[in-house]
């Protein structure tokens, strides 16, 4: 957070390191110290901001009213329904192999070892991701 006797320059820095390490920033007093072009760059900071934790920031005097963005909900059916559609594919993909590794392996040789252990490593990998990131907004 900027203190009164700091450089302008550093604001918008100042905020973007405060919303890397998760710290609170208090937009208010950080736009007193910005130029107009920083005041534009915390602007984008903010929404970025609001974008990532989907959390509002409680409304200052100084600030402009702030309206939740209106395509939020879309984005995230949009995002549910391409991770459906890749599980649908993932689950597809496992399934080939154990019908077809006759002649997959006489086509392919040790080759087709390596990329049947890559296909499970990237589906386990990807359950993991799915089942440790499912609460995330």
């Amino acid at each position: 957070m900027p203190v009164a006797g700091e450089e302008r320059d550093d604001v918008v820095v100042d905020v973007a390191d405060a919303l890397t390490l998760n710290q609170e920033v208090r937009w208010g007093r950080c736009e007193k110290f910005a130029t107009p072009a920083e005041r534009r760059a915390l602007g984008n900071l903010r929404t970025l901001a609001r974008a990532v934790t989907g959390v509002e920031p409680p409304p200052e005097a100084s600030a402009a009213p702030v309206t939740a963005p209106r395509g939020r909900a879309v984005v995230r059916r949009a995002a549910q329904a391409l991770v459906a559609i890749a599980a649908v594919l993932v689950a597809a993909t496992l399934m080939l192999p154990p019908w077809a590794w006759g002649d997959y392996q006489r086509e392919h040789g040790e080759v087709a070892v390596f990329h049947v252990t890559k296909l499970l490593g990237h589906a386990a990998s990807a359950d993991l991701l799915l089942l440790a990131g499912r609460r995330d907004p």
